[in-house]
């Protein structure tokens, strides 16, 4: 089960909201816990 703080919920809410996705291809997938640091290094 994953769990996520309130925080997180909410920038994701917002985000979802104001994201065009007519602009931007917005790909979705499950990240595993090993590969998050790797990912969030690169942005």
């Amino acid at each position: 089960m994953v769990q996520s703080g309130l925080y997180e919920q909410l920038i994701t809410q917002r985000v979802k909201q104001s994201l065009d996705r007519d602009t931007f291809y917005v790909g979705e997938r499950q990240l595993e816990a090993g590969e998050a640091s790797t990912w969030l290094s690169r942005f």
